[in-house]
């Protein structure tokens, strides 16, 4: 290179060489690589006469000086004037030299260093510094900057040879399938998930398999895939039990008590599930175990037991506040919201949904249009229908974008359900909820065809067809003892008791409202106590017992005050 001493003062002419020099004067007294021995007052004297060129010092604290080009364009002229040989070199000893002085904070500048060692081409540490890149940002919720990392990572592994660090490629697909399951991009997270078992089978890393497997089983229950998702987790468990990984084995007996629970099997996910935590606590990993008892909370629901479950989520969330896991947080947060609702508890449902859907959407979290929807049945119950129609449009958009057809039809359900069903619009409710029917069956998602089932008998009644109405709420009752759920039953059980009544069977109206009642005290929606009393009511009109009717609407009134979603309990008022 030239050496600055002979060099005349730069001119206005030669500002771009000038330029050119700052940038490998500054790169060789970096490295140490400066042709001669130089003080640092010559050092100074010789920077400070290129600052009337085009560099411009930084205020910063002696003794370090910091330079930069005052416009990105000389930058870029400076930049490629240098001959790509002497730029691959200076860019792989500014790497080494960065790689020696943070070595023991390397993961706060791993971007940088994939950055230098990649214009190097040192390819396998470019490799190693994307994937920590990545794993960081993963960490702290900067999903779309952690793709854009692991992007980088599949762009270096292709320079290099896939058995001399498949170790790396494994780690890269299996985080990336995990992102983008997290994210609702199943089919990328699929692919990846692929990719990783090839590397893992081809090593024979079953551990890696078993991660996987259970990843795949976690992406298929988000996409309501029920068969795919217990066929993966089951080929989890065997390879974790094989190997003896007991973490993966954890995470799969996880995984199958989930999947058992949406089959509607919900004493055999207990034991998995209660397996599952034994393996957590023996672990001592603590977000397993809160994983664990948030699907422990689940069970509970589905058997009524609202207490049990409320006590579990707690737990969960205190975990899960404990380590910082956002995302998962918010989960529980919309759980507990739920329970909330159920327990007839609006006002704090209500609440604790607003604080979970912010931290989902602080964190970019996939679950957020589902916990939205959720957020659609508490307002909906409560008769906010415009906040309602302006969640469940948010939900549509973010399902749309992902090309979610299940989310779509789970969007249609809250429509038809919640929405334009409570408000009579029965020619937006039918199609709706025909639409998200023959979704949901594909799905195997019981209590949300039960739902669908109930509102389109519904509909069906108020349209005079009661064979129509007969017939889907037969169904919804079938369900209902197939599958063990017994929250549904009683308002079930309270819609065919009105078309019995419709259809002048005024002694099985009667029998089955009684038997409503029933199912609310093992444990059934509490909310149908008022409407069941209605019903008792109006057939006991029927029979011109008129002081049973009386006592009866009196019954239903009290009931509905204490609790009874909006719509029921205003024509329980009205008929009283």
């Amino acid at each position: 290179m030239a050496r600055l001493d002979r060099l005349e003062p730069p001119t206005r002419d030669l500002l771009q060489f000038a330029s050119v020099i700052g940038l490998r004067f500054a790169f060789d007294i970096l490295l140490g690589a400066y042709p001669y021995p130089m003080t640092d007052t010559e050092m100074r004297e010789r920077l400070n006469h290129l600052v009337h060129a085009d560099l411009a010092r930084l205020e910063h604290p002696d003794p370090d000086l910091v330079y930069l080009f005052k416009h990105a364009l000389t930058y870029e002229v400076a930049y490629n004037c240098l001959p790509f040989a002497r730029r691959r070199e200076l860019h792989a000893r500014v790497g080494d030299f960065l790689e020696q002085v943070f070595r023991d904070h390397l993961d706060e500048i791993a971007g940088v260093l994939a950055g230098h060692f990649a214009e190097g081409q040192r390819w396998g540490k470019a490799l190693y510094a994307a994937l920590v890149a990545g794993t960081r940002a993963q960490e702290l919720y900067a999903r779309q900057e952690a793709l854009s990392y692991y992007r980088l990572a599949e762009e270096y592994l292709r320079h290099l040879q896939l058995d001399a660090v498949w170790l790396q490629a494994l780690r890269l697909y299996l985080n990336r399938g995990r992102l983008s399951h997290l994210m609702g991009q199943y089919a990328s997270a699929e692919s990846d998930l692929q990719f990783a078992l090839d590397i893992a089978r081809a090593h024979d890393d079953t551990r890696a398999q078993a991660e996987a497997y259970n990843i795949l089983a976690e992406s298929y229950w988000w996409q309501s895939r029920n068969d795919d998702m217990l066929d993966a987790a089951r080929k989890a468990y065997e390879i974790a039990r094989e190997g003896g990984h007991t973490a993966e084995m954890a995470a799969s007996t996880r995984m199958m008590g989930v999947t058992y629970q949406t089959l509607g099997k919900p004493d055999r996910a207990k034991r998995y599930l209660d397996e599952a935590h034994r393996l957590a606590v023996d672990l001592d990993d603590e977000p397993l175990r809160a994983t664990v008892l948030n699907e422990l909370g689940i069970n509970r629901v589905a058997a009524g037991e609202l207490d049990e479950a409320l006590d579990l989520f707690q737990r969960c969330l205190e975990i899960r506040q404990q380590i910082g896991l956002k995302d998962k947080i918010a989960s529980a947060l919309v759980n507990i919201a739920q329970v909330h609702q159920r327990l007839g508890d609006v006002s704090q449902s209500l609440a604790t949904f607003q604080q979970a859907i912010a931290l989902a959407r602080e964190v970019a979290s996939g679950a957020l249009p589902y916990s939205l929807l959720s957020q659609v049945e508490a307002e909906a119950y409560a008769g906010h229908y415009d906040a309602a129609l302006q969640l469940a449009e948010e939900a549509r958009e973010i399902f749309a974008a992902r090309h979610d057809a299940t989310g779509l039809a789970w969007v249609k359900l809250r429509l038809g359900f919640d929405v334009y069903l409570d408000q009579g619009r029965d020619d937006l409710a039918r199609p709706a909820l025909e639409e998200a029917l023959a979704a949901l069956r594909a799905s195997a998602s019981y209590e949300e065809i039960v739902q669908a089932l109930v509102g389109l008998g519904m509909s069906a009644l108020r349209a005079g067809d009661t064979a129509t109405a007969r017939a889907h709420l037969d169904e919804a009752h079938e369900l209902c003892g197939a599958h063990s759920l017994n929250w549904p039953l009683a308002q079930v059980l309270v819609c065919q008791g009105r078309v019995a009544l419709a259809e002048e069977r005024t002694d099985e109206a009667e029998s089955l409202a009684r038997a409503a009642l029933d199912a609310i005290e093992h444990h059934s929606c509490a909310d149908c106590r008022g409407p069941a009393f209605e019903l008792l009511a109006q057939a006991a009109a029927r029979r011109g017992d008129r002081s049973a009717a009386q006592q009866l609407r009196a019954q239903a009134v009290e009931s509905s005050q204490k609790r009874c979603r909006y719509v029921e309990r205003m024509a329980i008022l009205r008929n009283a």
